[in-house]
């Protein structure tokens, strides 16, 4: 967790571009990473209920060990026959947490600037591919791909300027995009239309996103700290202070520091906005 929620922390701080011409979607969160998430829990339900006959409760909160699962293989995904599922239940239960923060982030960033007028004020009503076409680091719809592909071959777009104002403009069109996408995969996820979705549904959803919050910033303390603990890091060092020499200090790692300063500032949001929901 910690090198994941790094990674979009790191990308960010090291962009020193002075013109951000090109746009790069730089969240392990994103429409192509929740698609592959939204897949997994179907592989994974459908093997379960086909091998045990019986189909899988999470609860949304807390993870329940009692609640694993061995001996559940997946077959056809690779050259072996089948293939064993360490932890299947809670790979499901990870990544539908997952997809609900994914919906109630984009949510929110929503909702601080937009008022809610039903769930269709939420998300765009575009018809999207499951899949994405990383150009550059920009994602574009398949959908959106195709159309700029005829529109080069067409001479619609007739030169370089054409084309990257085409990027730009889907660019612009892209923050809908993804928050259709987060709401629409939350909504299945919890085998739910999109449209089913009601006020209550968003708030409890909003909720549940602090606890998550929590969640990330607790699982990222305890992957950084293992670099301190595990005694097969540990053995490359003489001794302590020359281990604080190379990583640098725990308590002073700037971008644990960083997220606990982002999920405060997430919790305030978050009950901001619930306050202003519970109002409508």
């Amino acid at each position: 967790m910690y090198a994941l929620a790094r990674n979009s922390w790191k990308f960010k701080n090291r962009d020193k571009r002075i013109i951000k011409d090109q746009n790069i979607e730089i969240d392990f969160l994103a429409p192509d990473s929740a698609y592959e998430m939204l897949d997994g829990i179907a592989l994974l339900e459908e093997a379960i209920l086909k091998q045990t006959g019986k189909a899988v409760k999470t609860n949304p909160e807390i993870f329940d060990k009692k609640s694993e699962l061995t001996g559940i293989y997946i077959e056809d995904i690779c050259p072996k026959e089948k293939t064993l599922i360490i932890k299947p239940v809670q790979a499901i239960w990870l990544f539908k947490k997952m997809l609900a923060y994914f919906a109630a982030r984009e949510i929110l960033t929503f909702l601080q600037s937009h008022d809610f007028n039903g769930i269709a004020s939420l998300k765009g009503n575009k018809t999207l591919s499951t899949n994405w076409i990383n150009f550059g680091g920009q994602l574009i719809n398949e959908n959106d791909y195709s159309e700029l592909i005829a529109d080069i071959k067409s001479e619609k777009l007739a030169s370089w300027d054409d084309i990257h104002a085409q990027y730009r403009t889907l660019w612009k069109n892209y923050g809908t995009q993804k928050r259709q996408v987060a709401i629409d995969y939350w909504a299945k996820s919890i085998h739910k239309n999109a449209e089913e979705i009601s006020i209550k549904d968003i708030l409890e959803l909003l909720v549940l996103s602090k606890t998550t919050s929590a969640h990330i910033l607790e699982w990222t303390k305890e992957s950084r700290l293992k670099d301190y603990t595990n005694p097969f890091r540990k053995m490359v060092y003489r001794n302590k202070e020359e281990m604080d020499a190379v990583l640098g200090k725990y308590v002073e790692n700037s971008f644990i520091t960083e997220m606990e300063t982002q999920h405060s500032k997430y919790i305030a949001a978050i009950n901001e906005v619930v306050a202003q929901l519970k109002n409508k």
